[in-house]
C-alpha cells in the first residue's frame, strides 16, 4: 500500500494506528482483543473491534475476543482482572 498522509504525517505506522482497517489484510499474526461493555464506557462505540476480529477471522488469522460485560473502559473488578490475565497467559502460551 502507498504511504498515506494523515494529518500531515507521511508515516505508515501513524496511519496504521489511526486507520487500521485499511491495513487489516496485511496482518498475519494472531490477535487477542479484550474489550469492555460500551454502554458502561467501553471505547468501541462503532463496533470497530468486532469488525477487526471478524475481518481477521475471515482472512484465516487466528483471533480471539474477550468481552467483559460488567465493566467499561477500565477494568477494576478483581474477578475481571484475573480473567483478563489468565486469558493473556493462555494466549502467550498457546
Amino acid at each position: 500500500k502507498a504511504i498515506i498522509s494523515v494529518d500531515g504525517w507521511n508515516d505508515n505506522i501513524h496511519a496504521f494506528i489511526h486507520i487500521p482497517m485499511d491495513f487489516i489484510n496485511i496482518i498475519k499474526t494472531p490477535m487477542l482483543f479484550i474489550m469492555g461493555n460500551k454502554k458502561l464506557g467501553g471505547a468501541d462505540h462503532n463496533d470497530t473491534i468486532i469488525k477487526y476480529h471478524t475481518e481477521l477471522a475471515n482472512n484465516n488469522i487466528y483471533t480471539e475476543y474477550l468481552y467483559i460485560e460488567d465493566e467499561g473502559h477500565n477494568f477494576t473488578k478483581k474477578k475481571n482482572i484475573i480473567k483478563i490475565y489468565n486469558k493473556i497467559l493462555e494466549w502467550i502460551n498457546m
